[in-house]
């Protein structure tokens, strides 16, 4: 056990104590947490490796290398209120926080019900499609929808396209039966956050974070 703790949902800075390449922004990035704090002997980040010195340096860190980690922080903030469906819609990296979450839920065994729709272009780009698969065939209260864009893969088997009214008006009743949560771009974010508005989803039910 390191002793760290922080709630599902949430973000730190990490900080490089040594790095092989001289970064000009620094050497502190913020990571949302995509492992859940139930696991004590391990943390887990997620991140794109778009050769950023940044990502470099943190791929190249050398075993037993230091990392220091800020106080957790903000992030999303799941409200585990069992009196709405909560629905996790997500694009990209921004499954970091969703994935922490989800965990929790389904190592707590919790009774919430979750739906995640989870957008990337590839399924290449696609992280953690084996846990959600799984927890998905393990737990009663957990729904997942990927999809993609490449309309070339043909052994996908799930859903092409990008969220929108259609699919998520597919997978679930009245739209304003759901506590939603969006993560991701900020242009998937935006158009997502419209499409629940226009549907009468109340703004309290309405949680955002741009990736």
């Amino acid at each position: 056990d390191s002793g760290y703790s922080f709630e599902a949902g949430q973000y730190a800075y990490f900080s490089l104590s040594d790095s092989k390449f001289k970064d000009e922004k620094g050497n502190s990035r913020p990571f949302s947490f995509a492992s859940s704090p139930l696991i004590k002997d391990k943390i887990m980040i997620a991140v794109r490796n778009n050769s950023s010195v940044f990502i470099k340096n943190l791929t190249e860190l050398p075993a037993g290398a230091e990392v220091f980690l800020s106080k957790p922080a903000g992030g999303l903030a799941f409200s585990g209120d069992l009196s709405l469906p909560a629905v996790f819609i997500s694009g990209g990296t921004g499954i970091t926080p969703a994935r922490s979450i989800i965990e929790s839920s389904v190592l707590s065994r919790s009774s919430q019900r979750i739906h995640l729709f989870y957008s990337n272009k590839s399924e290449s780009l696609a992280a953690f499609l084996g846990d959600f698969r799984t927890w998905s065939e393990t737990s009663d209260n957990f729904s997942f929808i990927p999809l993609i864009e490449d309309t070339t893969n043909v052994k996908w088997n799930s859903e092409f396209g990008i969220i929108d009214e259609t699919i998520l008006k597919k997978y679930l009743n009245d739209l304003v039966n759901y506590r939603f949560y969006l993560t991701g771009p900020e242009k998937m974010v935006a158009s997502v956050k419209n499409i629940l508005s226009e549907n009468k989803v109340l703004p309290e039910n309405i949680q955002t974070e741009n990736f």
